[in-house]
């Protein structure tokens, strides 16, 4: 079909091709804006949830490194901030925490009090930041 358009696009005067090529261009630039917004929803998601989640008992010390390197609220944030320019809104960010908080299938991270601590700790982060924004 996008074959045939532009076929018929060619066909027509310089001057209509001109106007018919740049109209086509700010609509698929405007209809995809964010072309990988799934995948940076997806990202946040695993990114808050691998920050509340405490290492395993049988980590490897490569794991247990990784983990003190990274897991910290900075890299958090830094993630969410790069997640959020890319398409995320904070308002699915903070859905996705109040479904960590209250959802059945988190139960078993429920019942660890750092885990609360932690997930506090990443709201104040996007609630500051998103009255930083406004």
């Amino acid at each position: 079909m996008i074959v045939h358009l532009f076929n018929y696009i060619k066909s027509l005067r310089t001057y209509d091709y001109m106007c018919v090529k740049c109209c086509i261009i700010a609509f698929l630039s405007q209809n995809n804006s964010f072309p990988m917004r799934e995948w940076h929803v997806e990202h946040m998601q695993k990114t808050i949830v691998k920050f509340v989640t405490e290492l395993s008992e049988n980590a490897s010390s490569w794991q247990r490194k990784q983990y003190k390197k990274y897991n910290n609220i900075a890299n958090v944030c830094r993630n969410i901030d790069y997640d959020i320019k890319h398409g995320v809104t904070n308002q699915e960010v903070l859905a996705f925490l109040e479904k960590l908080r209250n959802d059945s299938s988190y139960s078993d991270l429920q019942n660890n009090y750092s885990f609360m601590e932690k997930l506090d700790e990443v709201q104040r982060y996007v609630l500051a930041a998103k009255n930083k924004r406004v």
